[in-house]
């Protein structure tokens, strides 16, 4: 059984607690290795409980392996290897291996986390192939930069996709598969952009461009405030990151009826019951019907958008405008944000930026007993 250590230091007279090491028995004998950054214990844990699997296999099957090599790429340290000049992974083992790494490590909990570096990973194997890690050359960079023209991506868009493509070749360097970054990107600078509020008459001139499977996903999400991946209704499909919704008819005491509530499985596991306009249902039902991945639904609303004269509304604008909409029937931010299912009042008031509502109004009848209960 391997043993767990975190390795110390002393400094102006204080203790101070660096990486975990583990220290293993293997059939060729005792090593000591560190799990570079690892300062979590329950991340520590879970890595030794891989070194003991190596360890008795090393044990039972001596001479099956390199046991040292095998107990190594088990805990991350390839740096290590004897032969590690010439186990340079190519770029999409690279990528493979930081993901694997940082959800071992407990850095990575979202898909959508996930998701952010694959499209990075596509994006240098268009350009570069797949390579071995340390051919990526400066001579890619300016193949990258045509590629964003290529693509119409806007700032925020190149932005997030250099930003992961550098956490990836600095984590190269410091796996030791390439002794300096090949080139830097820099962000671009990007004014803070306004919410936009799609007034009724805006949208209904924007989904007479839509066809009605399209349509449907647009109406439902403007008279719901779903957010895109919610409109999802299968909890199986990866295309919509776990997000998804269940429709019900419950009876409402209060109203002394029956009425449509949808039931959500939101962002980072939030559940909520939104209720659903009756003669908002046809609508629902249609686009259960006739499904399509979030990127068709948002790419079909902003061209939309475009063809009736505005600028390019997203679909997230909807449930902006849901907000605003809300917003002048009701005068309470509070309850507003509840409605949105808003994580702290700053992200409901971050909704409320069209000079065209009076939001001053809104936040001087909040009541601030509501709040700090």
């Amino acid at each position: 059984m391997s043993r767990l250590k975190q390795n110390t230091t002393t400094r102006n007279g204080k203790k101070i607690y660096g990486s975990y090491r583990v220290e293993v028995n293997l059939s060729i004998g005792k090593h000591k290795i560190t799990l570079k950054g690892v300062k979590d214990k329950r991340v520590a844990k879970s890595l030794q409980n891989k070194a003991n699997e190596i360890e008795s296999l090393s044990r039972l099957y001596p001479n099956e392996k390199d046991w040292l090599k095998e107990i190594h790429i088990a805990l991350g340290r390839f740096d290590l290897l004897p032969n590690h000049n010439t186990l340079i992974p190519r770029i999409k083992e690279g990528f493979n291996e930081l993901i694997t790494e940082k959800q071992n490590y407990g850095t990575i909990t979202k898909q959508q986390t996930i998701d952010c570096y694959l499209s990075a990973m596509h994006l240098l194997l268009d350009v570069c192939g797949n390579i071995a890690i340390n051919q990526i050359s400066p001579l890619h960079k300016p193949k990258l930069e045509v590629e964003f023209k290529k693509r119409g991506w806007n700032p925020n868009t190149i932005n997030m996709r250099t930003r992961n493509t550098m956490q990836f070749l600095k984590w190269c360097l410091e796996q030791k598969y390439i002794s300096e970054l090949p080139f830097v990107f820099k962000q671009i600078k990007v004014p803070k952009s306004t919410k936009k509020w799609i007034k009724p008459d805006e949208f209904n001139r924007t989904i007479k461009f839509l066809s009605k499977e399209y349509q449907a996903y647009a109406i439902v999400g403007y008279y719901t405030g779903l957010r895109l991946r919610e409109v999802n209704t299968n909890p199986t499909d990866l295309a919509y990151r776990g997000l998804y919704h269940t429709c019900t008819r419950v009876f409402e005491k209060d109203l002394n009826r029956y009425v449509w509530k949808l039931h959500v499985i939101g962002k980072q596991g939030v559940i909520a019951d939104i209720p659903m306009p009756d003669d908002i249902k046809p609508y629902h039902d249609m686009m259960v019907a006739n499904r399509r991945s979030p990127n068709n639904v948002s790419k079909a609303f902003k061209k939309a958008s475009i063809k009736a004269g505005f600028s390019g509304h997203t679909f997230h604008d909807i449930r902006h405008s849901f907000c605003s909409n809300l917003a002048l029937k009701q005068d309470n931010t509070l309850v507003l944000k509840n409605s949105m299912r808003h994580s702290s009042l700053h992200t409901t008031n971050n909704y409320l930026q069209d000079e065209r509502l009076n939001w001053k109004s809104l936040i001087d009848n909040m009541d601030l007993d509501e709040v700090m209960a």
